[in-house]
């Protein structure tokens, strides 16, 4: 398992005997994963969040859905996600009916930036908690609350997100 930074974003690469996972992007209701096989076959992926049971591969070749995979790049484009955790189950099943291990890769939550509530929307009680997160000294993810997107969460990203508001 390898994790780098590309872009600004995480990539993360998994290789195995079989085939390579890589994160290309996640949004709030889709992913690009790009997987890199060995051989071809029928690549099967199921995705669950992340507290659901890890499933065999039986379950991921029945529950889960099917793309032709070529030996080289193959990209799965995942849909009908929420902005939840998700754990995408792999099995690449090849031509000889030869089935690999079960592989996986975490799609993480999706935070809208300056939702600190977590609760879809940017309002009043956004502002508030990030105003007083940071005057009683607490840490704010940057992810979270870095508005301006200059590195450090301060009192300009509460104006701006205070800003975003009036714009509305």
């Amino acid at each position: 398992y390898h994790r780098s930074l590309q872009d600004g974003r995480y990539l993360c690469r998994w290789v195995c005997s079989h085939h390579t996972v890589l994160l290309q992007d996640r949004t709030e209701n889709s992913a690009k994963v790009t997987v890199s096989a060995n051989k071809e076959g029928t690549l099967y992926y199921l995705a669950q969040k992340t507290d659901a049971k890890t499933p065999d591969a039986d379950t991921i070749q029945k529950d889960g859905k099917s793309v032709k995979a070529t030996a080289g790049e193959n990209t799965l484009d995942i849909t009908e996600l929420t902005r939840d955790g998700y754990t995408v189950y792999m099995i690449l099943k090849q031509e000889d009916g030869t089935v690999s291990s079960v592989k996986s890769v975490d799609l993480k939550a999706v935070q809208i930036k300056g939702d600190m509530n977590n609760d879809g929307e940017i309002d009043m009680i956004d502002v508030t908690q990030l105003l007083e997160k940071l005057t009683a000294g607490e840490t704010v993810s940057p992810d979270l609350g870095d508005i301006n997107g200059d590195g450090e969460v301060d009192m300009v990203d509460v104006t701006l997100l205070m800003e975003q508001l009036t714009e509305k």
